[in-house]
């Protein structure tokens, strides 16, 4: 169980500018005992195989059900402006980023090493069967968005694929709109 202690820890590491990270893994641990919930786990409910025309994708190994907590998309955390730099620089290709909204923050899965298997969920508009949802610090801490988690929003047959909407947003950027 998460102490005071680690939690004063969090808000120091926030306030210095540097927690991010911890921050968000923090609060997520705390907000899944606390529901008496637990994320998916890659290889018992879902796996991460070649998806048709797509790359890899994550697929349902059982049903799973509307509400069900699919897991935190998890990568470096870095200002906006930062990853913008990495992205013209050539460090990043941006095809993993997840922006948290008007925070000035965004999550940069690149690395699998340091990001999710959530980072294989693929767009789709008309299928999309996540949603998003963003976690946020406590409010002692400011409140500010730290992360972003999916969920399963309708029913997912075992064998097909885990899909959510990017957005507007990262179809504008992805087309040059913007």
């Amino acid at each position: 169980p998460l102490t005071i202690a680690a939690y004063a820890y969090a808000s120091v590491a926030l306030i210095e500018g540097f927690g991010r990270n911890l921050v968000a893994s923090a609060t997520w641990s705390t907000t899944c005992q606390l529901a008496g919930v637990r994320p998916l786990q890659l290889d018992r409910d879902v796996e991460v195989r070649p998806s048709s025309g797509r790359g890899l994708g994550v697929f349902a190994v059982r049903r799973l059900e509307p509400s069900e907590l699919v897991g935190r998309y998890e990568g470096e955390i870095m200002t906006d402006g930062d990853f913008d730099a990495r992205c013209q620089n050539g460090e990043t290709s941006g095809d993993y980023a997840f922006g948290l909204g008007e925070s000035g923050w965004t999550i940069d899965g690149e690395n699998p090493a340091s990001a999710s298997w959530l980072r294989y969920c693929n767009h789709s508009v008309r299928r999309a069967n996540l949603v998003a949802g963003k976690i946020s610090a406590p409010k002692v801490l400011g409140g500010q968005i730290v992360g972003i988690f999916l969920g399963v929003k309708s029913p997912i047959a075992a064998g097909h694929e885990l899909f959510f909407d990017y957005g507007n947003q990262y179809w504008d950027i992805e087309l040059g709109r913007n």
